[in-house]
């Protein structure tokens, strides 16, 4: 993994457009993919976007059962 695939909380909160302290909470509970180097909790940007799509298509699959 190079060094642009690694991201910091405030880069993901940025390019998901929430909190850091949004990310930290959901990074600690395990809903997203993260791992920690000694004290800090780092992101893999593939993993982030797997992520992201996979919350999208769940958000799809919900609003579709709601019609």
């Amino acid at each position: 993994m190079d060094g642009a695939q690694v991201m910091t909380v405030e880069e993901v909160a940025e390019l998901l457009r929430v909190r850091p302290e949004w990310v930290r909470e959901i990074a600690r509970r395990g809903e997203l993919p993260s791992f920690k180097l000694g004290r800090y909790r780092r992101f893999n940007r593939m993993k982030v976007l797997d992520w992201l799509r996979e919350q999208e298509g769940g958000a799809y699959k919900r609003e579709r059962r709601s019609q």
